[in-house]
This record gives structure tokens, sequence and C-alpha cells, in this order.
């Protein structure tokens, strides 16, 4: 009986636990042997000789006890917070990256929503347009940045520059060598 795949517990084949002066038969021995190096093959070495070859299922964890965490310091690591989305944690408080860090590609004409207050989009496709809904209240402190890798970036010229959407700098069309050389462009209300 092998390690259960559910649990991980090993079961060593039936018949191998011999009584004292009892004849022991070489069938089940022969199987108890051949299972444990089985077991140790399937084992993951501690010294880092052999990939793994399946994937590592982890427990979700939390924020003070993650699913990966270190020997040295067990509050910090990777767990699984909810909706799906992976959540860093260092001494068990909740490690946020800085947003430029997360970016959403874009290879379509996009409109920027109310929701996308402090978002990254990364534009790859060239002759796309950014536009922005003039009707729509972006709020106090809204803002996007923008970069434009290997694509152009154009502004609709019928978009003014008001004081709702103040951009900063915003040209009306950015070359895409121009994003190794140059800050992205960031649109503040």
């Amino acid at each position: 009986m092998p390690r259960n795949p559910s649990t991980g517990v090993y079961s060593k084949p039936a018949g191998t636990t011999p009584s004292v002066g009892q004849v022991i038969d070489p069938v089940p021995w022969n199987a108890l042997t051949t299972d444990l190096g089985n077991e140790i093959t399937n084992s993951l070495p501690r010294d880092g000789s052999a990939p793994m070859v399946a994937p590592i299922k982890a427990a979700s964890g939390t924020v003070s006890a993650p699913g990966v965490g270190f020997a040295s310091n067990p509050q910090t690591g990777l767990y699984l917070k909810g909706g799906g989305l992976l959540g860093f944690t260092q001494n068990g408080v909740d490690a946020s990256f800085d947003p430029a860090l997360v970016y959403t590609e874009r290879t379509d004409n996009y409109t920027a929503l109310a929701s996308d207050k402090g978002a990254y989009f990364r534009f790859t496709a060239a002759g796309k347009t950014l536009t922005f809904d003039d009707s729509a209240d972006l709020g106090k402190d809204w803002h996007i940045t923008v970069l434009a890798d290997g694509a152009s970036m154009l502004r609709r010229a019928d978009q003014t520059r008001s004081t709702a959407q103040r951009l900063s700098p915003f040209p009306t069309a950015m070359p895409s060598s121009s994003c190794a050389r140059e800050p992205p462009f960031i649109a503040k209300n």
C-alpha cells in the first residue's frame, strides 16, 4: 500500500509485521521493500537534487499563517486571499505591492472608467486610443498610468484638457520608443 495521495499517509503492505520466532514470508516482505523503494523514489529530495514533476499543492493559509512559508520566519510567505487572489505576507502583515508592478495589458481601444482609479495600463498594439468619459465623475485624486510599450498612444482630438481631466504630460501621440527613455504619462483628476 503506497502513500495515500489525498492525505500523504504511508501504510505498509499487510503481512509485513512479524512475530518473534515467526518464519518471514518472502512475498509480503518483497512487496514491502519494493513499496518502500518506490516511495523513497517519489519523495522530493531535501537537497534539491531532483525537480518536482507535478504541481505542489499548498494549504490556502492566512495572512498570519501563510500556506507557503519559511522555517526561520513562519509568518512570512504566500497565502490564498479570497477570490482566488495571491497574497504575500511579511511577519504576519499583508505585504502590498506598488501598483506600478501590476498592470493590465490592453490591445484594444479603451475608455477609462471611474473604477480604474490607480490602475496601470500597458498598451501593446499600435494605433489604439485611450479616451475619457467626460460625463463620468472620476472623483478626488483619480489617476491612471499608461505605458505605451511597442505601440503609439493617441488621445482623441475632440477631448479637451479640462479641470476635470488634466493630463500631465499627455501628448497627442507617444511613440513606442519613448517608453524606454521617458516615464509613462499619468492622467489625473
